[in-house]
Protein backbone atom coordinates (compact mmCIF):
# COMPACT_ATOMS: atom_id res chain seq x y z
CA UNK A 1 0.00 0.00 0.00
CA UNK A 2 1.33 3.57 -0.72
CA UNK A 3 2.05 5.70 1.64
CA UNK A 4 -0.95 8.17 0.68
CA UNK A 5 -3.45 5.33 0.53
CA UNK A 6 -2.38 4.60 4.00
CA UNK A 7 -2.83 8.28 5.43
CA UNK A 8 -6.49 8.38 3.40
CA UNK A 9 -7.17 4.87 5.35
CA UNK A 10 -5.93 6.31 8.44
CA UNK A 11 -8.07 9.38 8.55
CA UNK A 12 -11.22 9.45 10.99
CA UNK A 13 -14.32 9.33 9.70
CA UNK A 14 -16.72 12.91 9.91
CA UNK A 15 -19.90 13.76 9.77
CA UNK A 16 -22.10 16.58 9.47
CA UNK A 17 -25.55 16.63 11.52
CA UNK A 18 -28.20 19.23 10.52
CA UNK A 19 -29.41 20.62 14.44
CA UNK A 20 -32.66 22.21 14.98
CA UNK A 21 -32.63 26.41 15.16
CA UNK A 22 -28.82 26.15 15.14
CA UNK A 23 -26.23 25.90 12.58
CA UNK A 24 -24.96 22.49 12.03
CA UNK A 25 -22.02 20.14 13.68
CA UNK A 26 -18.85 17.98 12.19
CA UNK A 27 -18.02 15.27 14.83
CA UNK A 28 -15.37 12.43 14.68
CA UNK A 29 -17.68 9.15 14.23
CA UNK A 30 -15.31 7.41 16.43
CA UNK A 31 -15.31 10.17 19.34
CA UNK A 32 -19.02 9.69 19.05
CA UNK A 33 -20.38 6.48 19.12
CA UNK A 34 -23.92 4.98 18.37
CA UNK A 35 -25.50 4.73 21.33
CA UNK A 36 -28.86 4.00 19.47
CA UNK A 37 -30.71 4.28 15.71
CA UNK A 38 -34.13 3.48 13.88
CA UNK A 39 -35.17 3.45 10.55
CA UNK A 40 -38.61 2.75 9.61
CA UNK A 41 -40.33 3.03 5.09
CA UNK A 42 -43.11 3.12 3.54
CA UNK A 43 -43.73 2.41 -0.13
CA UNK A 44 -46.55 3.26 -1.97
CA UNK A 45 -48.00 2.94 -5.73
CA UNK A 46 -47.91 0.40 -8.39
CA UNK A 47 -45.59 1.21 -10.89
CA UNK A 48 -46.86 -1.57 -13.42
CA UNK A 49 -50.28 0.45 -13.01
CA UNK A 50 -48.46 3.62 -14.20
CA UNK A 51 -48.84 5.16 -10.37
CA UNK A 52 -45.45 6.79 -9.13
CA UNK A 53 -43.88 5.04 -6.81
CA UNK A 54 -43.38 6.98 -3.37
CA UNK A 55 -41.12 5.76 -0.98
CA UNK A 56 -41.05 7.70 2.44
CA UNK A 57 -38.10 7.20 5.18
CA UNK A 58 -37.16 8.06 8.31
CA UNK A 59 -33.81 7.41 10.41
CA UNK A 60 -33.53 8.59 13.69
CA UNK A 61 -29.83 8.28 15.50
CA UNK A 62 -28.52 9.24 18.93
CA UNK A 63 -24.55 9.49 19.76
CA UNK A 64 -22.63 9.81 22.64
CA UNK A 65 -19.43 11.39 23.33
CA UNK A 66 -17.16 10.13 26.14
CA UNK A 67 -17.41 13.45 28.06
CA UNK A 68 -21.14 12.64 28.59
CA UNK A 69 -22.55 15.09 25.61
CA UNK A 70 -25.20 13.63 23.52
CA UNK A 71 -26.57 14.19 19.69
CA UNK A 72 -29.76 13.21 18.72
CA UNK A 73 -30.66 13.92 14.89
CA UNK A 74 -32.96 12.33 12.06
CA UNK A 75 -34.30 13.12 9.19
CA UNK A 76 -37.47 12.12 6.65
CA UNK A 77 -37.29 11.61 3.22
CA UNK A 78 -39.84 10.99 0.85
CA UNK A 79 -38.93 10.08 -2.69
CA UNK A 80 -41.44 9.95 -5.97
CA UNK A 81 -40.15 7.84 -8.74
CA UNK A 82 -37.01 7.47 -7.18
CA UNK A 83 -36.05 11.30 -7.32
CA UNK A 84 -35.69 13.20 -4.24
CA UNK A 85 -39.42 15.02 -3.62
CA UNK A 86 -38.90 15.92 0.42
CA UNK A 87 -36.49 15.82 2.73
CA UNK A 88 -36.27 17.42 6.40
CA UNK A 89 -33.68 16.96 8.99
CA UNK A 90 -34.00 17.74 13.05
CA UNK A 91 -31.36 17.42 15.75
CA UNK A 92 -31.02 18.46 19.29
CA UNK A 93 -27.18 18.81 20.64
CA UNK A 94 -27.13 17.93 24.76
CA UNK A 95 -24.56 20.11 26.33
CA UNK A 96 -25.64 18.26 29.54
CA UNK A 97 -23.39 15.85 30.26
CA UNK A 98 -25.12 11.88 30.96
CA UNK A 99 -23.11 9.27 32.27
CA UNK A 100 -22.64 6.51 30.01
CA UNK A 101 -25.69 4.09 30.06
CA UNK A 102 -27.98 7.34 31.11
CA UNK A 103 -30.97 5.48 28.80
CA UNK A 104 -33.14 8.19 30.24
CA UNK A 105 -31.69 10.82 28.54
CA UNK A 106 -31.49 8.74 25.28
CA UNK A 107 -35.28 7.56 25.24
CA UNK A 108 -36.22 11.66 26.01
CA UNK A 109 -33.83 12.95 23.49
CA UNK A 110 -35.47 10.06 20.83
CA UNK A 111 -39.03 12.02 22.10
CA UNK A 112 -38.81 15.65 20.76
CA UNK A 113 -36.50 14.50 17.85
CA UNK A 114 -39.69 12.82 16.92
CA UNK A 115 -41.54 15.48 17.77
CA UNK A 116 -39.31 17.99 16.16
CA UNK A 117 -40.07 15.95 12.83
CA UNK A 118 -43.42 15.63 13.17
CA UNK A 119 -44.17 19.18 13.03
CA UNK A 120 -42.07 19.65 10.05
CA UNK A 121 -43.66 17.30 7.79
CA UNK A 122 -46.11 17.75 5.47
CA UNK A 123 -49.46 16.05 6.19
CA UNK A 124 -52.24 17.75 3.88
CA UNK A 125 -53.65 14.60 2.81
CA UNK A 126 -55.06 11.95 5.00
CA UNK A 127 -52.62 9.37 4.23
CA UNK A 128 -49.48 11.50 4.96
CA UNK A 129 -51.62 12.63 8.39
CA UNK A 130 -52.07 9.02 9.30
CA UNK A 131 -48.51 7.21 7.96
CA UNK A 132 -45.84 10.09 8.70
CA UNK A 133 -46.56 9.90 13.13
CA UNK A 134 -46.25 5.93 12.25
CA UNK A 135 -43.26 5.93 10.85
CA UNK A 136 -41.58 8.10 13.10
CA UNK A 137 -43.30 5.60 15.79
CA UNK A 138 -41.84 2.82 14.34
CA UNK A 139 -38.33 4.38 13.82
CA UNK A 140 -38.71 5.46 17.26
CA UNK A 141 -39.29 2.47 18.70
CA UNK A 142 -36.54 0.38 16.77
CA UNK A 143 -33.96 2.98 18.01
CA UNK A 144 -35.88 2.65 21.75
CA UNK A 145 -35.26 -1.58 21.16
CA UNK A 146 -31.28 -0.71 20.05
CA UNK A 147 -30.51 0.77 23.01
CA UNK A 148 -27.92 -1.40 25.65
CA UNK A 149 -30.47 -3.63 27.51
CA UNK A 150 -31.51 -2.15 31.30
CA UNK A 151 -30.25 -4.60 34.09
CA UNK A 152 -32.93 -4.90 36.53
CA UNK A 153 -31.67 -7.92 38.76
Amino acid sequence: MSESAETIAAEPKTRTITLTDRPPVRIREDNWPMVANGYSDHYAGVEEQGEPLSVWQVWLTVRQHADGRMLCYGRATRDIDGKPDYVVRAGELYETRHSDGDLAAAVAALRVLRAQLLSALPTQDETQSELLPKLLDRAQQEALASLPAEDIG
